[in-house]
């Protein structure tokens, strides 16, 4: 089957100062026939938001670690 590629935007919100207030805009890179360029799609199922909340806990998590 064909992979979605996600992309996450982060639009910082007008308090920038806190972490907890960016908001993540999860965006589907849909790329064209000939591979250039593309759109951005909104991300609209409940599968596919709860999976990308998922990879950005995980993605997270990870980081603290570190």
């Amino acid at each position: 089957g064909f992979e979605k590629e996600y992309v996450i935007l982060a639009e910082e919100g007008a308090q920038a100062d806190d972490d907890d207030l960016i908001e993540l805009i999860p965006m589907i890179n849909e790329p064209d026939e000939s591979g250039e360029g593309g759109r951005f799609l909104p991300v609209e199922t409940d599968e596919e938001w709860d999976m990308i909340e998922e990879v950005v806990n995980t993605k997270l998590d990870d980081d603290h670690e570190h």
